[in-house]
């Protein structure tokens, strides 16, 4: 192997690993935000963050996470805004980054 070959093989595995890791925060992210829209709303916790991580196992974006919550709120009668959402969850999605990384 060329030493062109074992650096694009390096590039190639560094890329793929950090795809993990974000898919990983991902998953992380909504877990944490259904525990604590669920506690919010009133819905029962398992069953919002299995939801929510197949949301995002099936490719849904961030924006589909919020709407789903806020209109689950909505649905439930609760004042939970859009802006307050999407402040908690760039919260959370910081927290699972941290988690991701130091594990």
């Amino acid at each position: 192997m060329t030493t062109f070959d074992d650096r694009k093989k390096a590039f190639e595995d560094k890329f793929a690993h950090d795809e993990e890791l974000r898919f990983k925060a991902k998953v992380k992210a909504a877990k944490l935000l259904a525990e604590w829209a669920a506690e919010q709303i009133g819905l029962p916790t398992d069953a919002y963050k299995t939801e929510l991580v197949n949301m995002v196992t099936s490719g849904k974006d961030e924006d589909a996470l919020l709407s789903k919550v806020h209109n689950d709120a909505v649905n439930k009668g609760k004042q939970l805004s859009k802006p307050a959402i999407l402040e908690k969850f760039s919260e959370l999605q910081n927290q699972a980054r941290l988690h991701v990384t130091n594990h």
